[in-house]
């Protein structure tokens, strides 16, 4: 009856049936391996040489699934600003595949998925819920992938689109705190997120997440970044 009522249309072209179509999906550009901090050419998005002698308690590498347009954009922006929540497991689906069919996948050992925290004001009193926590547990569903939120923000800050490259990266400092939790059986932990442009975030939240587990390795897993 809701299906009837609410039919589902594709993102990209309108047609009737899911959120995006197997023609939509098709048309979407993936994104080129890169250092999560540099965004140079990265084999397999290990964080460079020179960027981890730079943020030594920073990401240990990531994985991009798409470039940030057309109908990756609009489900995007649906999910984050327009209160779709519902499009969350199809977006981590694709998020999954991205995951489970890269090179990392199989040497990763024992992942945890964690995802990016909102101020406990902006979640409940502006959007309702986090879309990163929606999309790492959809994943954690669908791929039978544990999940278990490791950070919290503790400075409700600015809005990071308003501001420039320098200033994200001080916007966030000491934003986050980490939770502890018994996380000896994993080796790696996997940061699920919607859309990056400078990666500042995801920085901070690792750094977070190491100064609590220094022995773990820490990825990047997101659908799609705003840039080249």
């Amino acid at each position: 009856m809701l299906s009837f009522l609410f039919p589902t249309y594709c993102i990209g072209c309108w047609s009737l049936g899911q959120y995006l179509c197997d023609a939509c999906l098709r048309e979407l550009d993936t994104h080129s391996e890169i250092c999560p901090y540099c965004h140079c050419f990265s084999q397999q998005g290990v964080t460079c040489r020179d960027c981890r002698q730079s943020h030594p308690d920073g990401l240990d590498g990531l994985i991009i699934g798409f470039r940030y347009h057309e109908s990756i954009k609009k489900a995007i922006l649906k999910l984050k600003y327009g209160h779709i929540s519902s499009l969350a497991p199809t977006l981590a689906h694709q998020l999954g595949l991205h995951l489970i069919s890269h090179p990392w996948y199989s040497r990763m050992g024992p992942i945890l998925l964690t995802d990016v925290p909102n101020h406990r004001r902006r979640r409940r009193m502006i959007k309702g819920y986090n879309q990163s926590t929606l999309l790492a547990q959809a994943l954690s569903k669908e791929y039978w992938l544990p999940f278990q939120s490791l950070a919290r923000r503790v400075k409700n800050t600015k809005q990071q689109t308003m501001l420039s490259r320098g200033k994200r990266w001080e916007n966030l400092t000491n934003a986050f705190s980490s939770k502890t939790h018994d996380i000896k059986n994993y080796q790696t932990i996997v940061i699920v997120d919607d859309v990056t442009t400078t990666g500042s975030t995801l920085h901070h939240v690792c750094r977070s997440i190491k100064s609590q587990y220094p022995d773990k390795r820490v990825r990047w897993l997101v659908i799609a970044r705003q840039g080249k």
